[in-house]
């Protein structure tokens, strides 16, 4: 019985550095979205960042919701993709967990 124990002991710890990894959804005001191609345009920088899950950008409201793996990708990053194709936004819903 000890043996096993000890042979399921790696498992256990690889589990719960794994479930350390949280899952974020932030909400982006995107207020430069003045056409039909600029959320497809954000979509696409955000979802070029390594950790993002999903982007789904909105030009009625203006906003890009976005799901990320807060271990991979940052706030920053998201940030700066959107800045860097000349559509500056800011975090207008940061949400834990989702």
């Amino acid at each position: 019985m000890k043996i096993r124990s000890i042979l399921l002991l790696p498992f256990l710890l690889l589990t719960s550095v794994v479930s350390l990894a949280a899952e974020q959804t932030i909400t982006l005001s995107v207020p430069g979205m003045d056409c039909p191609s600029c959320p497809y345009m954000v979509e696409q920088a955000v979802m070029f960042i390594d950790g993002v899950q999903s982007a789904k950008a909105e030009l009625k409201s203006k906003t890009c919701a976005v799901v990320y793996d807060d271990t991979i990708a940052s706030v920053e990053d998201i940030l700066g993709a959107t800045a860097d194709i000349g559509y500056k936004s800011t975090v207008i819903k940061p949400e834990s967990g989702s």
